[in-house]
């Protein structure tokens, strides 16, 4: 059974997945004025430096965004409004990254400025499909359609009954465009929300913690004929990621351990070049069935490193150091698994062989913020670099404790125990904490030692 669970909390939209109670998918996003993948803007073109190849454009949010000057685009000039795609959120003081090759995204097709003709999906194998695409859908003149992999679950009308949708909807927005002023936001999708919607079947479920977004899923599920799927609205004190045992899971990423059933056990490194994945036997791997029980650990490190990718939002250069193996069809199995469980990622991604030093190297292309650089914030120095839970999330994570003790106790007073490496950020604002906790309703103390994270100690006594 798959489970989705929707949860809005004031500017923050957070998005998870359990397959048959297993988490392997989470995203937050940020109701803010910063761009998003899959944007379209009516841009204004305020500096080109050709010596960088750069062309930055001006979408009416904080930060220029940043396009690459190639021949396609080398007539542009300085005060131009251009379309344009996001196609890289903005990461640290770099801004966004945007195309002019515009497309919009259906579930079974895409449509757009990127060349003409229909082009269908590497990953579609069959053969009689494709040419039943290729014989009954005609392509636009002046712009391009891209099959999906997964249109191969709907008939040839069903498929072209979207695309002349998809491009009635592009045609308008190009429009919008060309008599609109710039900058200007002319289309926000909720392509992450529909990819999970997709993968629904009768007797999944979807929870949602707000009544706006129960009722957007519930418009969406219609819309995709889903309306199997159970969509219940979450109406419970305790926040909804706490009760389900999301919370937990989310924190856990922050290890850099994690166990695997056979006794072994993964270890992720990250540099700044690279992130490294060590797989380690955990116990002693002898006898005359050792390359047997290596492959064994290896293939279930396989699996669940494929798992850890998508969590982590791992991106950039990916090594992989599995244990030493000898057979060649064992080191093709693994390389087989890898990919299988990596080529629906919505993030360009290729799994190279095993190199002569054993090792495994995976490329996979960034997008957006990863959750752990929503949780997390990172102190780099010469002598150490420091990770901790940022300040924002440790006070949603207090605030959501204290919360889910105050449903079951009739609490008076509370000392709140955290960590000194916080002792800092509160000690100049102690009262407006209090207050962002519970309105001054019970009486708080905060004190600051050694405590892992932070301690919650409660008084039904005054």
């Amino acid at each position: 059974m798959r489970e989705i669970f929707i949860e809005r909390n004031n500017n923050l939209l957070r998005l998870a997945v359990k397959l048959d109670e297993k988490f392997i998918n989470c995203r937050f996003y940020e109701e803010d004025n910063k761009p998003k993948v899959g944007e379209i803007y009516l841009g204004v073109v305020k500096n080109i430096i050709p010596s960088m190849k750069s062309i930055f454009i001006d979408l009416g949010t904080d930060r220029n965004a940043y396009l690459y000057l190639d021949k396609y685009n080398s007539k542009i000039k300085t005060g131009d409004e251009i379309l344009v795609e996001v196609l890289k959120e903005e990461i640290g003081e770099k801004g966004a990254t945007v195309t002019t090759k515009v497309s919009l995204g259906g579930d079974f097709a895409v449509v757009g400025d990127f060349g003409v003709g229909i082009k269908i999906s590497k990953k579609i194998d069959d053969i009689e499909f494709v040419e039943s695409i290729k014989k009954s859908i005609d392509a636009p003149k002046d712009m391009a359609v891209t099959i999906r992999s997964r249109a191969t679950e709907k008939t040839i009308d069903f498929i072209e009954a979207e695309i002349n949708s998809l491009i009635s909807r592009f045609k308008d927005i190009k429009q919008r465009g060309t008599y609109s002023k710039g900058p200007k936001l002319l289309y926000k999708q909720q392509r992450a929300l529909r990819e999970e919607l997709l993968e629904l079947k009768s007797g999944d479920k979807v929870y949602c913690n707000s009544k706006d977004d129960h009722e957007n899923v519930a418009s969406l599920l219609k819309e995709m004929n889903k309306e199997e799927a159970s969509n219940s609205l979450y109406e419970g004190e305790i926040n909804l990621f706490l009760q389900y045992g999301l919370e937990k899971e989310i924190l856990a990423l922050r290890k850099r351990e994690v166990m695997l059933k056979s006794q072994g056990y993964l270890v992720f490194n990250k540099t700044e070049a690279m992130n490294v994945i060590d797989v380690n036997s955990g116990a002693l791997i002898e006898g005359k069935n050792m390359e047997d029980n290596i492959f064994k650990v290896n293939l279930e490190a396989a699996n669940e490193i494929c798992r850890q990718i998508a969590l982590r939002d791992l991106s950039g250069i990916i090594i992989i150091d599995f244990i030493d193996m000898f057979k060649e069809n064992h080191k093709k199995k693994i390389i087989e698994v890898l990919r299988e469980n990596l080529r629906n990622h919505r993030n360009k991604i290729k799994v190279y062989n095993f190199t002569e030093l054993s090792l495994v190297q995976i490329t996979r292309e960034r997008r957006e913020k990863s959750i752990l650089e929503y949780v997390e914030e990172v102190e780099r120095q010469e002598a150490y670099t420091l990770s901790r839970i940022s300040k924002e999330y440790l006070m949603f994570l207090i605030k959501n404790e204290l919360i889910r003790l105050r449903k079951t106790l009739d609490l008076k007073k509370v000392k709140i125990e955290i960590n000194e490496l916080y002792y800092f950020d509160f000690i100049n604002n102690l009262e407006e904490f209090k207050n962002y906790l519970c309105k001054n309703e019970i009486e708080v103390e905060v004190i600051f030692n050694k405590v892992e994270i932070f301690n919650i100690i409660s008084s039904v006594f005054n």
